[in-house]
């Protein structure tokens, strides 16, 4: 009898939590007759828009109808979030109240929350040299030779907590000069008034990204924009590796954007890793139209000119996953992949899917320990791009961030455009910003030769016309050769990284291959296999 009622017991356990789930319910119209700007949006968001040619009066700004969520209220719905980019709240339903939301005709939609996501967390603290090689690499002193370090940029970081960030030597500043402008925590908003304790064990990784944006002390230096100022949202529970609330990274981008903050860093992505694999992301999800997340960040990049840095992932070694995660996938995101020192790809380093017309990742910074890393690298590098163009709109300023990447304008699935060099920066500065700029002078075109010669001293390359499958490259001084094999422009067959110990290196045509890219560092080479 007790194992029975046991039994029942667990059953209706079982029906309980599959039955009551978290809910998006998206709302058909909004009560767009009383609707005034200025009472929702402050005065550096309106000006931001009037800098940029946006509209200061958008639907997706008017709050939800209140009558609605009275109403919703009114029959027993406990409302946990609001959208007003989303036209939606999000709520714990079972199925009676579900059954009873969509027999309201004011109600379009109700959608599963998907709770969990992969984080592209960092595994251990990097050592001094790896920040210091990364910056080196990306071309640190240029930006500081130009005086570029992120000054009066706004950043809003969304991530887990901010552990011990106003006591760490390396983020004192920020705090000494009063460049924390605003704080909050949407998981627990009574966690504000401790905003920096440890609340779940894990609190510490939006302090680390912090760090790789704006970190310095009087010896060292962590990331470009060591001027910058910046808005904090907690949105992830770190204790839970898997677990995170989309509704709070929605209300998080609504608030920063309500704010007039343009440039975003978020490393959180939802995916797959799932309890129950029902819940899971489809890999054909990932197509920057389908999550509400992407949803809330086509928003933010097309219609409120907002700049998002987003971590590709972790997941380039997961054989049923491999793509990046959502909102990475987003076209008008700026998403970023890991390269390992010799500028290879990073192997847990998420790639771009096959299946969508743009290329992702844009591009890729150095970093052993997790694309966490390599997001704020370049957000802060974006920071003084904006400090150096604030009038440019944000779809410029990703246009010269993707072509300062050293592979550009031969970009793939596995790194984007590669490694972006201050450099490049600063060499459209002195052309006072041409939008046609390219650097074809650092690459070369070759339809399939027999042989290529490469010449440091007088950077030549000598071809001949006769196809065939293999290409000799001839170099000194190079310690890694990247070669990329592609099944078409952008998408990747396989990555060959080539210790440079002889005096010629051949490169193989791979079966099916059309295109190679070879990444000699200081120069790249593409090649275009002919039919034979």
């Amino acid at each position: 009898m007790k194992k029975n009622l046991f039994i029942a017991a667990l059953i209706l356990l079982h029906h309980f939590a599959t039955a009551q789930q978290k809910y998006w319910v998206l709302l058909k119209d909004k009560d767009t007759s009383t609707y005034l700007p200025k009472q929702h949006l402050s005065i550096a968001c309106l000006q931001n828009r009037h800098i940029h040619g946006i509209d200061s009066i958008q639907v997706t700004d008017m709050p939800v109808n209140q009558a609605y969520i009275n109403h919703c209220q009114l029959i027993g719905i406990k409302i946990h979030k609001i959208s007003k980019w989303l036209n939606g709240f999000t709520a714990i339903l079972n199925d009676d109240q579900i059954e009873q939301l969509t027999r309201l005709k004011y109600v379009r939609e109700i959608v599963k929350v998907k709770s969990y996501l992969t984080t592209a967390r960092y595994r251990n603290l990097l050592k001094r040299r790896e920040f210091s090689k990364a910056l080196a690499i990306m071309e640190f002193d240029e930006f500081r030779k130009a005086g570029l370090n992120g000054e009066n940029v706004a950043i809003g970081v969304i991530d887990a907590g901010f552990y011990n960030l106003d006591i760490a030597k390396y983020s004192k500043h920020l705090f000494s000069k009063s460049r924390i402008l605003g704080i909050k925590d949407f998981l627990d908003p009574d966690h504000e008034q401790n905003f920096y304790n440890n609340l779940t064990g894990g609190d510490s990784h939006g302090r680390e990204v912090t760090k790789l944006i704006a970190g310095k002390t009087k010896k060292e230096v962590f990331g470009f924009a060591t001027e910058a100022k910046f808005y904090l949202a907690r949105t992830e529970h770190a204790k839970k590796e898997m677990r995170i609330e989309e509704d709070c990274w929605v209300k998080a981008i609504e608030w920063m954007d309500s704010l007039g903050v343009r440039l975003i860093n978020t490393s959180l992505g939802y995916a797959t890793g799932f309890d129950n694999p029902l819940e899971n992301y489809k890999l054909e999800d990932m197509n920057g139209e389908t999550t509400l997340v992407a949803k809330a960040a086509k928003i933010a990049t097309e219609q409120k000119g907002m700049f998002i840095v987003v971590s590709a992932g972790n997941e380039g070694n997961k054989s049923n996953w491999q793509i990046i995660s959502s909102p990475a996938d987003a076209k008008g995101t700026l998403t970023v992949g890991a390269t390992l020192y010799d500028r290879s790809k990073a192997g847990y380093s998420s790639i771009g899917p096959e299946y969508i017309d743009y290329l992702k990742p844009n591009v890729s910074a150095p970093a052993l320990n997790g694309t966490s890393y390599s997001a704020p690298l370049i957000t802060g590098f974006v920071a003084c791009v904006m400090q150096q163009y604030p009038n440019l709109t944000s779809f410029q300023i990703k246009e010269l961030i993707e072509k300062s990447g050293h592979l550009y304008p031969y970009g793939n699935n596995y790194v984007g455009y590669g490694i972006p060099l201050a450099s490049r920066i600063i060499e459209i500065s002195k052309n006072n910003f041409k939008q046609n700029i390219n650097y074809r002078s650092t690459t070369d075109t070759l339809v399939i030769v027999d042989s290529i010669e490469f010449l440091p001293k007088t950077k030549s390359i000598k071809t001949g016309k006769v196809a065939s499958n293999i290409v000799d490259v001839i170099s000194e001084n190079l310690s890694k050769i990247v070669v990329y094999h592609k099944k078409n422009k952008y998408h990747v067959q396989s990555m060959q990284v080539i210790d440079n110990n002889l005096s010629k290196i051949s490169i193989s045509r791979k079966a099916n291959t059309k295109f190679s890219t070879i990444d000699l560092g200081y120069k790249i080479i593409e090649i275009e296999w002919l039919e034979n």
